[in-house]
């Protein structure tokens, strides 16, 4: 049997082994192996130790030999332990490039695809998420027209409605809003990766099925909803017969 290990500490050791298992800022394993160097000055031996941690009793003793040898400083992991990172941040930045600028939707087994196929990176889809999930959310997509607005012309039209309000405004017109709206069987709803706190916009139409459904509406401020209706109402019939 390996002869039994048992340490001192002075009071001053103490004091900084308590200190370093309450920090929150210190890596774990050196919290825990403050405290099992704390158990073993206790009294412990190493078998109640290795049981006290579920640990193995091989790492117990490495960790009372490396306070023998090196002190305080045998408490922290050595430079280059561990396995190295399969990934970069520029693999992710390329992910969340694709995200915003692509139009089409991706779940994180497909970016994990698209990560093996074009970045020779290979990472599970469950640790893939976990990365996205800390800038990105995975929400419902929004369509958007912007792509296809002529901005020259909208700017013009804009400013054609800001002087037809200003002449109703005088009393030389009576100015109304016209606005057509549909419904159909098939829905736009999607879900992607979106940067926390926005919406990724789908500017694409989707697949239709079935008919749609289009309706008239028209406003004029101060009129009340019935006589809005009524007058939608005529507009409809007129267009219906033209």
């Amino acid at each position: 049997m390996p002869a039994p290990l048992r340490i001192k500490l002075s009071l001053s050791e103490e004091e900084t082994l308590a200190e370093l298992q309450k920090a929150s800022s210190v890596p774990y394993r050196t919290r825990n192996r403050a405290q099992m160097l704390k158990l073993n000055a206790q009294g412990r031996n190493v078998p109640e130790i290795a049981k006290i941690f579920n640990c193995h009793e091989h790492t117990v003793r490495a960790t009372i030999r490396r306070w023998e040898n090196k002190g305080l400083a045998g408490l922290w992991e050595a430079k280059g332990r561990g396995a190295k990172p399969r990934w970069t941040a520029e693999d992710i930045e390329y992910i969340e490039t694709c995200l915003r600028e692509e139009q089409r939707t991706y779940n994180s087994v497909q970016l994990a695809r698209k990560l093996k196929q074009e970045r020779k990176v290979a990472l599970s889809s469950d640790r893939l998420r976990r990365i996205l999930t800390k800038k990105n959310r995975w929400k419902r997509t929004r369509q958007s027209q912007k792509k296809k607005q002529n901005q020259q012309l909208r700017k013009l039209k804009k400013a054609d409605l800001e002087s037809l309000k200003m002449a109703a405004e005088a009393g030389y017109i009576d100015l109304k809003y016209l606005d057509e709206a549909g419904f159909c069987l098939w829905s736009p709803v999607s879900y992607s990766y979106s940067p926390v706190g926005q919406q990724k916009l789908m500017a694409q139409t989707p697949k239709k099925y079935g008919s749609r459904i289009s309706i008239i509406g028209l406003w004029q401020e101060g009129k009340s909803f019935e006589y809005a209706l009524a007058q939608g109402v005529l507009m409809a019939k007129a267009i219906l017969k033209s």
